[in-house]
């Protein structure tokens, strides 16, 4: 059976098991953070791109709508309804 000295020699390899054992672990989560930060950089700019083009073709379909209503004025042709 175990002595209390044994359990306080036990505690103290636990304690400083742990304590090596965080070193790496810390580097590895740094090295993480630094590749969340450049995945969150990459999905702002992806973002951005995505509603750049959105934008573009929203108002280029805006501004063939107004055209084809001019053109369907002017023929008399009832706009289809949607």
């Amino acid at each position: 059976m175990l002595t209390k000295i044994d359990l306080k020699q036990i505690k103290t390899v636990i304690k400083s098991e742990i304590k090596t054992g965080l070193k790496p672990v810390d580097k590895r989560l740094s090295g993480f953070d630094k590749k969340l930060d450049r995945l969150e950089k990459g999905i702002k700019k992806n973002y951005d791109n995505i509603n750049m083009v959105i934008g573009f073709f929203d108002r280029d379909y805006l501004d063939l709508r107004a055209r084809v209503e001019r053109i369907e004025n002017f023929l008399k042709i009832p706009p289809l309804s949607t």
